[in-house]
């Protein structure tokens, strides 16, 4: 049994002036000063959350992150380099169970362990997805503050956009009327031209039926194929943490910081007053990197417990406290002290696979020479992943007409989102030649899977579960989208620079079961889970936990539908919108 410490942090407003704890080592015991929020992860969303609140200065926040700083690693900061990190310190690396929808085969799921969390470990897309995807949300919740429409301010307030690297005329690239460019994470156009960008404009006007150029693929109309914009900042990666938790603003703000330190449940008070019913105003807290340390730490908060924990780890925090389904509970005697079968449930991801070439073209891998110009100028090749441009395509009538009589049901998504994407890569196979790749990735999963918990230990990983292709639909798509990509290239800008395939894969003329099989040995995880703890079923419209006080959600877990879009982005939109909604209540409480 561990010794239990509680500090009960008193009414008392902090001083004003933030600080960064490296551990529970560092962190006062005898606080004078109460928080009115603890936020549980620094991440995506819990970094934007915080500096939001902590705005006001009469509002102090506590940030709990269980990974440290990332200030040492280069390679979150060279743009090329962001997924050296996977597998390391910084990554929590998980591993999926055993997917029979992929024969049997477990998928890695890399998430950042580190302040900045997965918006560290992205591949820096910005993809908001289409208008329909957030009118189809505010039609589930029956809120329309979740339109696009009414989110479009909290879109303009996260992003700042700004000119690439090269200075090159951006013209036709992208809109900056549907940009913000007084926010905080820098987004730019790729500022390092890659050899495909040409070939796929070219071909865009050739197939311009099937593949047509979009200038602007955040515009809200997502369909169509165009460059890239990415959250890289003057060369360097940008991240949530180095946009909302830069050290100057926590110094003037009364927030503060405690890393390497994970929270291991949150504990109800069911004596909190001027409410009744359950509450939850105290998180139990434990050394992340000495998980044995005798002491772990109650701290209690005034106003609300911030769960941005992401969506494999926010649902795991709710069971360790007892919310969730009753049944799985007790099988881990543990206690229920909200009964809630929906939590865990509903996990959803974006699945793709891999076409790859070598191609007619000489290899340069002067890594010295780049990371040298990188390093001076912030210019040159390491400052672009390997993907300039992407496209998201929605099926032919014909194909439309095939599945609905196959499935019995419309396409997934809606009328207008895409079904499918394709991301163009250039030298993305490890390889000493040079090569060309193309990422067919199903954008609207009917597959859903869960998280649970394996033990009752908190630092033992959950069991992550997405289910992958367990619905033939998603195959349908997949498949559909990979005979886009081969029809792609068939555009005469490819004509003598594809050479043979890097790996054995679909041909233009395979069977539809040769090209099923090859996607089920294949696929692959965009790193995108969410919808584990969704609007609807275990957070109210507000995000704000269903039958409980003191505990509001803030994270990717929250979807109620699978957006066609990168989760990075939506992530930052959400974020936004909840900080207002949190200040709103407190406004409005007051």
């Amino acid at each position: 049994m561990h010794f239990m410490v509680a500090i009960l942090i008193s009414a008392t407003a902090p001083c004003l002036g933030g600080a960064v704890y490296d551990s529970l080592a560092d962190f006062p015991k005898s606080m004078t000063a109460d928080y009115d929020y603890i936020i549980v992860g620094g991440g995506t969303a819990g970094s934007t959350v915080a500096h939001r609140l902590a705005e006001d200065n009469e509002t102090s926040v506590l940030v709990i992150e269980a990974g440290g700083m990332h200030t040492e690693s280069l390679n979150l900061k060279v743009p090329a380099w962001y997924a050296r990190e996977f597998n390391t310190h910084l990554d929590w690396n998980y591993t999926s169970v055993p997917q029979p929808g992929l024969n049997n085969r477990t998928l890695p799921y890399p998430r950042g362990h580190v302040l900045g969390g997965s918006s560290c470990f992205s591949g820096m897309a910005i993809t908001r997805g289409g208008t329909e995807n957030w009118d189809r949300i505010a039609e589930v919740t029956g809120d329309k503050g979740w339109s696009w429409e009414s989110l479009l301010p909290y879109m303009f307030k996260n992003e700042k956009l700004l000119s690439p690297m090269d200075h090159h005329n951006t013209t036709g690239q992208v809109i900056p009327s549907v940009h913000g460019h007084d926010g905080l994470v820098g987004v730019t156009p790729p500022s390092y031209p890659s050899p495909l960008d040409i070939k796929v404009v070219n071909t865009a006007k050739e197939f311009k039926e099937e593949f047509p150029y979009t200038q602007d693929m955040n515009s809200g109309n997502e369909i169509g194929i165009g460059f890239q914009l990415s959250t890289i900042r003057n060369g360097v990666h940008e991240n949530s943490a180095t946009a909302y938790l830069g050290p100057g603003f926590i110094k003037a703000h009364k927030i503060d910081v405690l890393l390497n330190t994970r929270v291991t449940r949150m504990v109800p008070d069911a004596s909190y007053p001027g409410h009744k019913g359950l509450q939850f105003r105290t998180v139990e807290a434990a050394n992340d990197k000495l998980p044995s340390y005798p002491n772990r730490i109650n701290l209690t908060v005034r106003r609300e417990i911030i769960l941005s924990s992401g969506a494999i780890n926010t649902p795991q925090l709710l069971l360790l406290s007892g919310v969730g389904d009753s049944k799985d509970l007790a099988t881990l005697n543990l206690t229920t002290v909200l009964h809630n079968p929906f939590v865990g449930a509903h996990l959803a991801d974006h699945p793709g696979v891999t076409l790859s070439w070598f191609v007619n073209e000489t290899f340069s891998n002067d890594t010295a020479a780049a990371l040298a110009e990188w390093k001076e100028k912030k210019t040159g090749p390491l400052t672009i992943t390997n993907t300039n441009m992407r496209g998201h395509f929605r099926f032919s009538r014909r194909v439309a007409e095939e599945y609905k009589k196959r499935f019995g049901k419309d396409t997934p998504g809606g009328k207008d989102s895409a079904h499918y994407e394709i991301v163009l890569l250039y030298n993305s196979a490890s390889t000493t030649r040079a090569t060309f790749g193309m990422f067919v990735t199903l954008l609207n999963t009917q597959s859903y899977g869960t998280i649970k918990l394996n033990t009752t230990n908190p630092f033992d990983p959950p069991l992550i579960n997405p289910s992958f292709l367990a619905k033939e639909e998603d195959v349908f798509v997949l498949r559909e989208g990979v005979r886009a990509a081969l029809r792609f290239i068939q555009g005469k800008a490819w004509t003598g620079y594809l050479l043979d395939p890097v790996a054995p894969q679909p041909e233009f003329d395979t069977t539809d079961g040769d090209i099923d099989a090859w996607i089920r040995t294949n696929a692959a995880s965009m790193r995108h889970p969410l919808g584990s703890a969704a609007m609807t079923k275990v957070v109210d419209s507000e995000l704000r936990l269903k039958g409980a006080k003191g505990i509001r959600v803030v994270d990717a877990s929250v979807f109620p539908l699978v957006p066609s879009a990168h989760t990075m982005t939506p992530v930052y939109i959400i974020a936004e919108k909840a900080a207002a909604l949190i200040m709103k209540d407190w406004d409005r409480e007051n």
